[in-house]
């Protein structure tokens, strides 16, 4: 396996080999690099560089390859390194190699410093930003260039320090593989590596001091003066670069870490994955491709998580399969992804940083990574680690100094996926099963516990006192992405079996408040699959109510349906008024505003029977849509009124927006525009000061409505394009249809109707959808439709669409059936 940030890139490190065999190992490997030469050839080579009686045959050669060996000759050895690759410096590291195998020399004594740099082989992309702003400093300066394993810190350095000898800006350049995180040799010994430089600076073996302080004196002389570049490559701590910073006048000094080093008179430079542009412009000039779908090119970026090293990798491991197209590839990428299994070359360096970290730093990596979510707090981590937040708080700093964490500037921590996929598949291997499960279930306890706290100062009464430190909800908003993801989790992992429907519970309220959908969805939908009759009729409820939300009305019957009979099965009058109540939603939307009507007077007369105060609320909105549908809206406005005082007294900020929004509506309708007015703006305040989304977005719809009917279409344009977002990222459809109706109506009175037919069209498309099947938005639509075509001359097309909204009217309601205007 090649070495992560090889000092001579491309070339096999004798220094990883702990036996004679594996030093055999990497000669071969040598030998391939080299072109493959005969042993014959090599053997040439070797013997014109020996004095006549020291010549070798053949088979002699041969015997250095070879595996089984007991000892080996140090210089014939290096004398057959030197036929594959005549550079000093590297054959001096095999000398070095085998002097530690041989224990005449201890490796941390053993610096491996050489003149020049290293030659760069393969292909260099992007980080043009870092290149072009430190080619042009002045010297003297000193950089760290730090990030995870495998990101390109040495080649970067390399580029720079080339560009830097291009440019003059300085005059010459010396190497040191400091060995921070070798897998099996000690760190460099400052001394050893002052050692070398001054050898290489003209300094006899004889002259080095030996005292470290003396080197140290001696060698800030020799460079005085002189513009001398030093990279110091994989740097373990700051201990073991201090005596070479800062750069000298006229200096510079690079040096690369896993770590984040603290350095005086050093910038850090933040080495990240490539961007997927990069990525893409690595792989089409490794690959030699001038064209290639962007889409594969990506899947195969993702699954390197836009690392250098695996990137570079996965290249030469495609160069070796012409046969295979990119999708091919790419699929295998995906396996290997699925399966946890890692491309040769990358497991070998995370192993390194892995068993770099303290016992109790590979405990918390382990636990950490079994958090489901893209990121997670500092709580999160003391629950999976459990452990005393001190002490985790002090390991999460060390695993985000080693870039095994990477730390937003909120405070929240997130995985490089590569080093998830390790850490989880050490967990497997190192952590009982028993052990997995119970950090789990600490974390599921966290965030159930924590989020029921936050979203029920949202409730009504609540107050804000006890918020005064954060705003309600701040906490699940931040966390929603984890917790849908914890309640996707599957079962077996943990032992909170009525997890995802005890979440389902403490979220379903704050989910409606604040417009999320789609995660309410996935949320509901687990709670269904997993829990016992009682809870999976809850969230059953939960999904109808979900699917209202986004007018999704054959779905919301299905769910409705079945949540009837497991209610009517356990005699649960309470459930059993809830699901009419739902239904009777459904089916106003769906043209059935009668048979609703007739079954919420029901239900409100049982709400009010029974004393359930914020039930009869929502259901008094209820039957205020059902009055609305068949054109009662003085009736309608008269419900919400009551709904609204009731809100007000049992202090539900929630329902009172969403009555304001509703009651302005309703009062636009009966053609009170001035207390329209006054309801839509209070209803815009509320919404706003207390984050309710969707109600924002249906306010401002409803104010560019009444704009529309004052006849101020640039402020109706300008709330409706406000309202469009909001409406369209709570998922609320009808909405969002209402205004794409009301933008048509806006263009038809500005004299634009082929904006209008656009605008007009999206709506009807929107309303034929299979998952929404709303006849009202059909109806207004089409009947928008004709008035445009009309404008434009094409009358018979106009005259169709004119036909169908009269059809659709009469399904919503017989009296307005000849009427295309809709209410």
């Amino acid at each position: 396996m090649l070495p992560l940030e090889s000092p001579v890139a491309g070339l096999p490190d004798p220094g990883r080999a702990c036996s004679l065999d594996e030093i055999a190992a990497q000669l071969r490997h040598l030998k391939v690099w080299a072109g493959a030469p005969s042993y014959d050839v090599i053997a040439g080579r070797v013997n014109e560089a020996r004095p006549a009686s020291e010549r070798v045959g053949r088979s002699t050669v041969v015997d250095c390859f070879r595996a089984g060996r007991r000892r080996v000759d140090p210089e014939l050895l290096a004398s057959v390194v030197a036929a594959l690759h005549p550079d000093p410096g590297y054959v001096n590291q095999w000398r070095q190699a085998l002097k530690i195998l041989a224990g005449t020399a201890d490796a941390a004594h053993q610096a491996r410093v050489r003149p020049g740099l290293p030659e760069e082989s393969g292909t260099f992309t992007g980080r043009t930003e870092v290149l072009d702003r430190w080619r042009r400093s002045a010297a003297p300066f000193s950089l760290t260039m730090q990030g995870m394993a495998g990101v390109g810190k040495t080649r970067l350095a390399l580029r720079l320090a080339r560009l830097l000898l291009d440019d003059g800006v300085v005059d010459e350049a010396m190497f040191v593989d400091l060995r921070g995180f070798h897998e099996s040799q000690a760190p460099a010994d400052p001394a050893a590596v002052l050692d070398g430089l001054l050898r290489l600076l003209g300094v006899p073996g004889a002259q080095v001091p030996v005292r470290r302080a003396d080197r140290d004196a001696l060698y800030r002389r020799r460079i005085v003066g002189r513009r001398l570049l030093l990279v110091l490559d994989d740097a373990a701590h700051e201990e073991q670069v201090a005596p070479f910073l800062p750069a000298a006048s006229g200096g510079v000094v690079l040096v690369t870490s896993r770590r984040t080093l603290t350095l005086p008179g050093t910038v850090n430079v933040e080495v990240d994955p490539f961007t997927p542009a990069e990525s893409r412009a690595y792989l089409r000039e490794a690959l030699g491709l001038e064209a290639a779908d962007p889409l594969v090119m990506d899947r195969i970026a993702r699954r390197c998580g836009h690392l250098p090293l695996a990137l570079a990798l996965a290249a030469g491991r495609m160069r070796a399969r012409p046969g295979w197209t990119l999708s091919e590839q790419a699929d295998r990428l995906d396996e290997r992804c699925r399966t946890g299994r890692f491309e040769p070359g990358i497991a070998l360096p995370l192993e390194v940083s892995y068993r770099n970290l303290p016992p109790a730093g590979r405990r918390l990596l382990r636990a950490l990574a079994l958090h489901p979510g893209p990121s997670f707090d500092t709580a999160a981590a003391v629950a999976l680690g459990g452990q005393e937040p001190a002490v985790t708080t002090a390991l999460l700093n060390d695993l985000t100094d080693q870039h095994l964490l990477r730390r937003d500037p909120a405070g929240r921590f997130s995985f490089h996926h590569l080093i998830r996929t390790y850490a989880a598949a050490a967990g497997v291997d190192e952590d009982r099963r028993a052990d997995r499960r119970q950090a789990l279930d600490r974390l599921l306890d966290h965030c159930l516990t924590t989020a029921s706290v936050d979203v029920s100062r949202l409730e009504p009464g609540s107050g804000d006192a006890a918020g005064a430190e954060a705003r309600p909800g701040a906490w699940t908003d931040t966390e929603l992405a984890g917790l849908v993801a914890t309640a996707e989790l599957p079962a077996s992992t943990h032992d909170r079996p009525d997890y995802a429907s005890d979440l389902s519970v403490v979220l379903h309220r704050y989910l409606g408040m604040r417009g999320f959908v789609k995660e309410a969805l996935s949320i509901h939908t687990r709670a269904a699959e997993n829990a016992d009759r009682t809870r999976q009729a809850a969230a059953l409820l939960q999904l109808a109510m979900t699917e209202l939300r986004r007018s999704g009305f054959p779905e919301a019957l299905a769910h409705l349906n079945r949540a009837e009979r497991i209610y009517r099965h356990d005699g649960d009058e309470a459930g059993l008024l809830t699901v009419l109540s739902h239904r009777a939603l459904a089916q106003i939307r769906v043209g059935h505003a009668q048979q609703a009507r007739y079954d919420l007077v029901t239900v409100l007369a049982a709400r009010r029977r029974l004393g359930d105060g914020p039930a009869t609320i929502r259901t008094l909105h209820t039957l205020a849509g059902a009055e609305y549908g068949l054109g009662r809206y003085q009736e309608a406005a008269e419900n919400l009124r009551e709904a609204l005082t009731l809100a007000r007294h049992h202090g539900d900020r929630w329902l009172q927006a969403v009555g304001l929004c509703n009651l302005g509506g309703t009062e636009l309708r009966l053609g009170r525009l001035d207390a329209a007015a006054t309801r839509l703006e209070q209803a815009l305040d509320l919404a706003r000061r207390e984050r309710f989304v969707s109600t924002e977005g249906c306010a401002l719809q409803y104010l560019g409505d009444l704009h529309l009917e004052r006849g101020d279409h640039a402020s109706a344009e300008t709330a409706y394009r406000r309202a469009l977002p909001l409406l369209t990222g709570a998922g609320h459809r009808s909405g969002e249809l209402s205004v794409h109706i009301g933008l048509g109506h806006v263009a038809l009175a500005v004299g634009d109707p082929d904006a209008a037919v656009a605008e007009f069209s999206r709506a009807d498309e929107g309303a034929r959808e299979s998952a929404v099947v709303d006849i009202e938005q059909q109806a207004l639509a089409q009947a928008g439709l004709g008035r445009a075509l009309h404008r434009l001359g094409r009358e018979p097309e106009a005259a169709r669409h004119e036909q169908q909204a009269r059809r659709l009217w009469a399904r919503l309601n017989q009296a307005r059936g000849a009427d295309v205007s809709g209410p």
